[in-house]
């Protein structure tokens, strides 16, 4: 006779099968639209507890966008998770692309123990981790599960080996359960519009949170976000580590945050924190690494210097990082990490500066404030490659919003700066990015390929670089791969940009995807209301579909951006990405929508 074990207290063990679940890109989903996500989540919860009690089992808890459920038998659980993953991918065809929600199921068969109805123990741990194992829309099985279920359902399994798992002493072996469509055909892509989740088994995630300005003067922020977004392009380079991306970290700037709750929305394992006070020739740094799971420090250090030290505390601080992740440095990585573009503290303050005032909101005067610092740096080390690199940003941004009188000739200064970096530093990705955006604007799609390739190459993990070569690609006329690229960067980072929705939008204009094009627009337009290109192709789409009112109220907010605005210049400006589509056609929209 079975006798259920009981403690002190009167809590229950038993043995079950226990299904994990959550949703795959849950934090960039709510930033879309908050209510629609929720909705679409409820709905999804539903189904869950629908198949959990036509499979005998229970919905045990729903926190955030998790489920809980447990089964008496595994057979059940696994078949109950089946039908799950096949309604959502029902439910999400009926769904706009980026509206689509994906889950990923962990399943295992352990004891567990019951108290007040809840759950606990290592049985529900595993499972826990075994779901962040999962695919986008898959399955994943522990060893004991799958010895119950391998001959008794119509499935096939894929044999994933012994996985290492936080938390967890011994490996696990794991095993994915192959869906399949109604026509036979293994499904094994995630949803359009859904990323496959970063791989924790084989990568270590990380966010770099802002830098606290301990120094009481606000002007030396530039020099903590500075500093930050410097950590974050060096341990981004590391093959071994997922680093999120500065659009995504910089959000939690200037908050009080709860480490638990930052880890769970960026799903990363953890947190590296800390403050900077500059007092005189004085330095003064904390920094911290915080293992979300425990909220513990898994190091710190506390560094009192002088400033022409500064390079040396960043790399005291990258190494450190990898020696307490245990993080294996590939060959040539280290030399790429640990090669700086400058050794003046001179010239990486008015670097600093220069970038600072660069993300402001643009016009031609901080513009040419910024071009002005990134000179200054030059003449303070002729060979800083970043500060090159950000110079060739600026004239680009010059040429493209029309605040030259000579566009030739900063075209070709963009040129010169970003080869020049090049040949100084040809690990400075953005550089690649400068100079396939020279190429663009020239209309060489192929070197502008070539080129955004070598700076996704060189960092595949940048969401930006990957933007930017879908943007070409989409200019090229590689639709398709344009849309998929350009997913792939939005998946890389929760919050993005809004530029990105505009590059989708092109994408998707061209592609005559009107509806999907105007809902990328939109969202950019709610994230910056001030970008001239897609209040115009949101003019022209809507001229084109006689909705009048609609493209008159765009042309209304171009002009309010550019009073000025002549649209003749403007597609002239903009011929190299105007290549792929009815150019003529989509000129006469624009002119019927009142531009001029």
């Amino acid at each position: 006779m079975f006798i259920r074990a009981m403690d002190q207290k009167g809590s229950k063990r038993r043995l079950s099968a226990i299904l994990m679940a959550d949703v795959v890109g849950y934090s960039r989903l709510m930033g879309r639209d908050e209510q629609a996500t929720l909705h679409t989540l409820t709905a999804y919860r539903e189904v869950f507890r629908k198949q959990s009690a036509d499979h005998d089992g229970r919905v045990v808890n729903t926190p955030g966008d998790s489920i809980l459920a447990e089964f008496d038998s595994v057979v059940n659980c696994v078949a109950c998770a089946v039908k799950v993953q096949q309604e959502v991918a029902e439910k999400n065809a009926e769904l706009p692309d980026d509206r689509r929600m994906a889950f990923r199921i962990g399943i295992n068969l352990g004891d567990v123990l019951v108290e007040d109805g809840a759950l606990y123990g290592d049985g529900v741990n595993i499972a826990a981790r075994l779901e962040s194992l999962a695919d986008a829309g898959g399955i994943v099985l522990s060893s004991s599960a799958y010895d119950q279920v391998k001959k008794k359902l119509p499935l096939q399994y894929e044999n994933l080996g012994e996985q290492q798992v936080k938390n967890i002493d011994e490996p696990l072996r794991v095993y994915r359960v192959r869906l399949h469509s109604p026509d036979g055909d293994v499904s094994a892509p995630a949803p359009a519009g859904q990323a496959t989740p970063r791989g924790k088994a084989s990568k270590t995630a990380l966010v770099v949170l802002p830098f606290d300005n301990m120094g009481g003067d606000p002007e030396q922020t530039y020099f903590s976000d500075g500093l930050t977004e410097d950590l974050i392009t060096d341990l981004s380079k590391l093959s071994g580590l997922s680093v999120i991306a500065r659009n995504t970290a910089f959000t939690f700037k200037d908050q009080a945050v709860n480490v638990q709750q930052v880890g769970r929305e960026l799903g990363v394992d953890y947190i590296l924190e800390g403050s900077v006070r500059r007092a005189g020739g004085r330095l003064r740094l904390t920094a911290q690494l915080i293992d979300v799971e425990s909220g513990l420090h898994v190091w710190a250090e506390r560094y009192d210097r002088q400033m022409d030290d500064i390079f040396d505390v960043q790399d005291e601080i990258t190494r450190n990082i990898v020696t307490a992740l245990h993080v294996q440095l590939l060959e040539g990585e280290q030399a790429r990490v640990w090669r700086k573009s400058t050794q003046s503290p001179e010239a990486y303050d008015r670097y600093l500066k220069g970038v600072a005032l660069a993300r402001r909101t643009g016009n031609s005067q901080t513009n040419q404030q910024a071009i002005r610092l990134f000179k200054q740096a030059i003449d303070a080390d002729a060979n800083f490659a970043q500060a090159y690199t950000a110079l060739g940003w600026r004239y680009l941004d010059e040429w493209v919003n029309g605040w030259s009188d000579d566009p030739d000739s900063v075209l070709e200064k963009t040129r010169e700066v970003a080869t020049k970096a090049i040949s100084l530093d040809d690990t400075t990705a953005d550089a690649f990015s400068v100079l396939g955006n020279y190429y663009l604007f020239k209309s060489d799609y192929t070197r502008a390929l070539t080129e955004m390739e070598r700076s996704v190459g060189l960092n595949p993990e940048n969401a930006d670089a990957t933007a930017r070569l879908g943007r070409v690609q989409c200019y090229a006329g590689k639709l398709e791969l344009s849309v998929e690229t350009i997913r792939r960067a939005m998946s890389l980072t929760p919050i993005y940009p809004f530029w990105f929705n505009v590059a989708l939008g092109q994408a998707y204009y061209f592609l005559g995807k009107y509806d999907e094009a105007i809902a990328e627009f939109k969202e950019s337009n709610a994230k910056f209301a001030d970008s001239v290109i897609a209040h115009i192709t949101l003019a022209g789409i809507y001229a084109a579909g006689e909705r009048v009112a609609e493209a008159e109220a765009e042309v209304r907010e171009v002009l309010r951006i550019e009073p000025n605005f002549n649209l003749e210049e403007w597609a002239d400006r903009m011929k190299p990405m105007l290549r792929v589509g009815d150019t003529e056609r989509f000129m006469n929209a624009l002119r019927k929508a009142g531009l001029e």
